[in-house]
């Protein structure tokens, strides 16, 4: 990055923080049930007293960056291509320079935040600035949505835009590989655009539970085993509570909730859709199973026979 880009994003971030950060209608909720106040007069009044700590805890909060946040910001960042060194002196610049900052609550209404030290430090470390994704997985994006490259407020088609996605790949805290990153690249170029973050979401979540340098293609049919068993147990486990309690499945020696069968239902979808979009093959084929056509049986006999017992 030339020098110059190290004092421009300062103060495009520093203006950002003056104008203000805004929230979405989850901070308002927060609030009311943390500090009782669900209003902007209610959130002023906590700001006003500094040194509390419901002050400081809601502060933290409305100086982090929304996912849609990121996501306008991500054009700036990614021109910029901070090192260590030169995110580590936008922050230091920001620090220095900014003494209040403000949020925009839904509705509009504006309130005021007086930065204690640190907190504007904190602010831009919370963008990743040196973290930019690998160029392989920039152009897979780039390549997939390039009508959608625009800066926020252009005439871009509604929709999942690459911005979002290149956010997403900033902030999802891997350690870049080889393999991961062509993982990942697959993934980005083959899924479908509806729930691509959710999948990116979920595969990066994967990605992360395997070592560093485990072949991620290759485990996808122990994480479909891994899955299949977890769906049966939780299948047994709720069907068992359903039946009884908690209380006296515990004393019969149950130590562990398991989670509801459709949450991993849901995730048995999740990858499959990652199967399909990275090999092209549902994720069951993966395991080692085999599909074979049995025909029409109209009874139970006949059913035993085709699998090779009695009479088979």
């Amino acid at each position: 990055m030339s020098g110059e880009h190290v004092p421009r994003l300062a103060q495009a971030l520093a203006r950002l923080l003056s104008k203000g950060l805004e929230q979405d209608a989850s901070i308002l909720e927060f609030a009311a049930s943390t500090h009782g106040e669900g209003t902007a007069g209610g959130l002023r009044g906590i700001l006003a007293e500094p040194d509390s700590p419901d002050a400081t805890t809601l502060a933290g909060l409305l100086l982090f960056p929304s996912d849609a946040q990121l996501a306008r910001l991500e054009p700036i960042i990614e021109e910029a291509a901070c090192s260590p060194e030169e995110a580590a002196r936008v922050a230091d610049t920001v620090e220095d320079g900014c003494c209040a900052a403000a949020a925009i609550l839904p509705g509009g209404e504006c309130v005021s935040i007086t930065l204690e030290p640190g907190q504007a430090r904190a602010f831009v470390s919370r963008l990743r600035l040196a973290h930019t994704p690998p160029r392989l997985l920039a152009r897979t994006v780039e390549d997939r949505f390039p009508a959608r490259e625009d800066q926020a407020g252009s005439s871009a088609p509604p929709g999942l835009t690459g911005w979002e996605i290149k956010s997403r790949l900033r902030h999802c805290r891997l350690d870049w590989t080889p393999d991961r990153t062509a993982f990942l690249a697959a993934l980005l170029a083959s899924a479908t655009e509806e729930g691509l973050l959710e999948l990116l979401d979920w595969t990066v979540g994967y990605l992360s539970a395997l070592p560093p340098d485990a072949p991620a293609m290759d485990r996808l049919g122990a994480k479909y085993f891994e899955l299949t068993t977890l769906l049966r147990r939780a299948r047994d486990f709720h069907d068992a509570l359903a039946k009884s309690s908690f209380e006296i499945m515990m004393a019969q020696g149950a130590r562990v909730s398991l989670p509801h069968p459709d949450q991993v239902r849901r995730e048995l979808a999740l990858l499959d859709a990652v199967c399909q979009a990275v090999t092209g093959r549902p994720s069951w084929t993966l395991s080692g199973m085999t599909e074979t056509d049995l025909g029409a049986m109209e009874d139970g006999e006949e059913v035993i026979a085709a699998l090779g017992g009695p009479g088979g």
